[in-house]
């Protein structure tokens, strides 16, 4: 069993499951009955929410997959590609819009689970 990739799957479920229980009560919820936005911008982003749980989970199982012996790292670099370029792509929006990172974190996770995959892939 890799460490390495055990360690980031770990983390990488750690992260799918605060997006599951914090981003369902906060914004998944409330985001089909939300009145101010159009219908369309409504259901498009209760959609998108869903497609982001789904691509957390399929982090995490490329992980903890290539952690098992004898596994190829073609899942763990795609999920550790995936982290950082969701930890990048919010430090992007966080700086393009003046957003405070207390108010839009969500690269302070992604960031220690690109870190983690990266040191598992060239160990």
């Amino acid at each position: 069993m890799d460490i390495w990739f055990l360690t980031a799957g770990v983390a990488a479920a750690a992260v799918a499951l605060t997006h599951f229980f914090l981003g369902g009560r906060e914004i998944a919820r409330p985001t089909p009955t939300a009145g101010e936005m159009h219908s369309v911008v409504r259901h498009t982003n209760y959609y998108c929410w869903h497609l982001v749980t789904l691509s957390l989970v399929l982090m995490a199982a490329g992980f903890f997959y290539t952690a098992l012996p004898a596994r190829p790292q073609e899942p763990a670099a795609a999920a550790t590609l995936f982290a950082a370029a969701a930890a990048f792509r919010c430090l992007g929006i966080n700086l393009r819009f003046n957003l405070k990172h207390a108010h839009h974190p969500q690269w302070m996770l992604f960031l220690p689970v690109a870190v983690i995959g990266a040191a598992g892939l060239f160990q």
